[in-house]
């Protein structure tokens, strides 16, 4: 429950550390590295809503 309170007020201002997944075995301030292949759709998919704005 706390993990979830604090994704909640820290993602709209970016406070969330890159790639973490919230995993019970991972410390909630550790980044971790995105996958090659969903960094280009992330890429992507910001590419797409930026041209909508």
């Amino acid at each position: 429950m706390l993990r979830i309170v604090g994704a909640a007020t820290r993602s709209p201002f970016d406070l969330v550390p890159t790639g973490n997944t919230a995993g019970s075995n991972v410390s909630p301030a550790k980044p971790l590295p995105i996958p090659a292949d969903l960094a280009e759709s992330i890429a992507s998919a910001r590419q797409i809503a930026q041209r909508k704005v």
